[in-house]
């Protein structure tokens, strides 16, 4: 009994055929939303579209969209009905009975419901830009928060992590790009179309950036050092050098105050004027 279990298990798995690959490249565009096939995949594979409206738990199909050929399918009455346009849209492919992962869909712009993101690298780090100027924030204030999500171009949601504001990613590899995605939340629960992955990839330091400091702190130390040992050890003569040379002065004395004898017998010459001399 058990044996005939087992094999018509695997007759059933025969006859469905491979399971298709994941949809790819799942975007919405003005009301449209699109998508590829996997790599290689496209014969015989149907595909579904599903949303899930703002506080929403469980995935709905559209009703327009389900076990079609080929994209496009129209969203555009059900983001403009959702609660501040807040609604998630999810594609996942069919192919005899079997079903492919589902891939949630992203916008490359920023919306009502999808987040705004700029980025900005140095080297080593890069920094996520992001602002609390949407609807959720303004209704729900700090109950609303980001999703980000950082990774390699070929796994975007690597590392997530929510944030209220913009937020700066440090200890980066040189050489690798780095792609982020930004969902809105409330309170920890995923609302709105994500932003489609922006990608950076921070600037690789100069060669010479560690040798600047040294190259200009170092002759200004030695300078100082020689300036000081004068200044401590010989500091008569650097007086000597920063006094300014000896000017003649006449002093305007009385001829009677200028004699500097007194009239005797012995001869005395009379002084007219005088010249002040320096001593070091």
């Amino acid at each position: 009994m058990i044996l005939l279990l087992l094999l018509s298990r695997l007759l059933a798995s025969v006859s469905a055929g491979p399971k298709p690959l994941p949809p790819v490249n799942v975007e919405v565009e003005s009301g449209l939303l699109s998508w590829s096939p996997g790599a290689d995949d496209a014969d015989g594979v149907t595909f579904t579209v599903q949303f899930r409206r703002f506080g929403e738990k469980r995935w709905q199909d559209v009703p327009s969209c389900v076990h079609i050929a080929a994209p496009p399918c129209d969203v555009s009455a059900l983001v403009q009905e959702a609660k501040h346009g807040c609604v998630r849209l999810q594609v996942k492919g069919h192919r005899q009975g079997e079903e492919s992962e589902a891939v949630e869909a992203c916008r490359r712009r920023n919306d009502t419901c999808t987040p705004q993101v700029t980025l900005s690298a140095l080297p080593g780090s890069l920094t996520v830009h992001l602002t609390r100027s949407h609807a959720l924030w303004d209704k729900h204030a700090d109950h609303a928060k980001h999703r980000v999500c950082v990774g390699p171009p070929e796994r975007p949601e690597q590392s997530c992590a929510e944030s209220l504001s913009s937020l700066t990613l440090s200890a980066l590899d040189e050489g690798q790009t780095y792609c982020t995605t930004v969902q809105y939340t409330l309170h920890g629960k995923r609302e709105g179309l994500p932003r489609c992955p922006v990608c950076q990839e921070p600037p690789r330091a100069a060669a010479g950036h560690f040798w600047v400091i040294p190259a200009v702190v170092l002759p200004g130390l030695v300078l100082g050092s020689i300036m000081a040992y004068f200044i401590i050890f010989h500091r008569d003569k650097v007086k000597r050098w920063l006094r300014p040379p000896p000017r003649p002065h006449s002093l305007s004395l009385p001829l009677e105050d200028a004699l500097v004898c007194t009239p005797t017998e012995e001869h005395c010459s009379v002084i007219t004027g005088f010249t002040e001399l320096h001593q070091d």
